[in-house]
């Protein structure tokens, strides 16, 4: 059986806060821009820390190693090797990461 080192409880505070910031966004960009002062209080962000991370891993492992499967990482893939210029490196991982969190709700 496998360990959690803690991303679970993560993804649940990030989606717990994404659900208002969604009704309220200001709240989100003020936090960002506070956040070197007063810390990561409303968790939104937590998808720039370790999930992006995990998904950054799993991008270069996908990415160096390549795969057969059709899945959606090979289409992100796919899209950024036709189009680097529409859908550049960061947006590719930006995108692997919010599927986490989507998946995982």
């Amino acid at each position: 059986m496998g360990t959690d080192d803690g991303t679970f409880h993560r993804l649940e505070r990030m989606l717990h806060s994404a659900s208002w910031i969604g009704q309220v966004p200001w709240v989100f960009w003020l936090n960002d821009y506070l956040t070197p002062w007063i810390g990561n209080r409303v968790q939104a962000n937590n998808r720039h820390g370790s999930i992006r991370d995990m998904a950054l891993k799993e991008v270069e492992s996908r990415k160096d190693r390549g795969s057969d499967r059709k899945d959606l990482l090979s289409k992100l893939l796919s899209v950024h090797i036709e189009k680097p210029d529409q859908f550049d490196y960061a947006a590719l991982v930006s995108m692997a990461t919010s599927n986490i969190g989507a998946g995982s709700e």
